[in-house]
């Protein structure tokens, strides 16, 4: 099938996790390829984003593609930036970006509640958003008509992502004037997770070492004690599991996400009790308790650090009205002139 007949093709439909909907997807691919098309591969250091940076990798000349991870601050973990560092080819640049105005507890002090399955706010304003400001700027500078933005989630994480197309234009970034189109572009959505392991070891690499596997005999060991995803160390979508490993693993960190808690009044989880919603500390939904000296420093911190968050935002709007009681007029003679106006 030729690219031309790709557009009546329905790759992204009932049959999407098909050989032959794969097939012409990665056909898609390697056609914009050709035409010079830069592929942005949002990688996290989990094994499914460098699961998918291996595919794009057979898909896609390394001298078109870009390495970008969203840099998540304090609650990132420790050493995942050089574990992507290890393990990318050293032809393709990396790009790590942030958000420029506040970091995640930043963004829970400010709102007074931490993000939800439903509303995760911190993944478009920590993630979507610097990612999105980078893919922008770099194809301004270099000209790109065509990129992709490559994501490393899979169908069966989860019900809801299982209902995402793998393949569809980005209208966020795509211009209607056509002089830039950018497509999302799930690679892996069709893989398990032993498969992505499996990709892993195979090209020679290893997954981060929080989730605790090994590779025996062409056999992906998963020990005891390893997380099943890696994303923050204490994510709102994490499970049980990697809750508790956290507060193992990071016991200070995880000290701090319980002062959060008791400093804005609002948990991490929630669950439903006769049809009402109750709160769940992280204490109570991992079953292990932080150090108390630890959660009080941190609750000393956080208070101070919500004061400095108010006082900032209130000299800002105090900023933005003195400006706005200067308006620039223009007299009679069409000179220029700046009045002051009263509130």
């Amino acid at each position: 099938m030729s690219c031309q007949q790709l557009t009546f093709f329905d790759f992204n439909g009932e049959n999407k996790l098909a050989a032959e909907s794969i097939e012409e997807r990665e056909a898609i691919v390697r056609h914009h390829a050709k035409q010079g098309a830069l592929f942005f591969v949002s990688t996290s250091g989990g094994s499914d984003s460098c699961a998918m940076a291996i595919l794009i990798q057979s898909l896609v000349p390394a001298s078109q593609i870009i390495y970008v991870h969203a840099h998540l601050g304090e609650v990132e973990h420790p050493g995942i930036i050089e574990h992507i560092k290890r393990f990318k080819p050293k032809s393709i640049p990396l790009y790590i970006v942030e958000c420029e105005t506040k970091n995640f507890v930043d963004m829970v002090l400010e709102r007074m509640m931490w993000p939800s399955p439903r509303y995760r706010n911190c993944t478009s304003t920590l993630k979507t958003g610097p990612i999105d400001k980078l893919i922008r700027k770099v194809c301004a500078e270099r000209k790109i008509r065509i990129a992709y933005n490559c994501i490393g989630l899979r169908s069966a994480e989860s019900v809801p992502r299982s209902k995402r197309s793998p393949l569809f234009i980005n209208s966020r970034l795509t211009l209607k004037s056509g002089k830039r189109v950018v497509y999302d572009f799930l690679p892996i959505f069709h893989y398990s997770k032993q498969e992505t392991f499996e990709a892993i070891y195979q090209n020679n690499e290893v997954p981060f070492h929080v989730y605790e596997t090994a590779y025996e005999n062409g056999q992906v060991i998963r020990r005891e004690g390893g997380n099943d995803r890696v994303s923050c160390q204490f994510c709102i979508m994490s499970n049980i599991n990697d809750l508790q490993c956290g507060a193992r693993r990071y016991p200070d960190s995880y000290a701090q996400m319980v002062a959060l808690e008791k400093v804005t009044g609002h948990t991490m989880a929630f669950k439903t009790v006769k049809k009402e919603v109750v709160k769940v500390s992280l204490e109570e939904k991992t079953g292990i308790k932080a150090d108390e000296l630890a959660v009080q420093r941190w609750v000393n911190k956080l208070r101070a650090r919500k004061c400095e968050i108010e006082d900032a935002k209130l000299q800002s709007m105090q900023e933005k009205a003195k400006q706005q009681t200067l308006i620039p007029v223009t007299s009679v003679n069409g000179d220029n002139q700046t009045i002051a106006m009263p509130f």
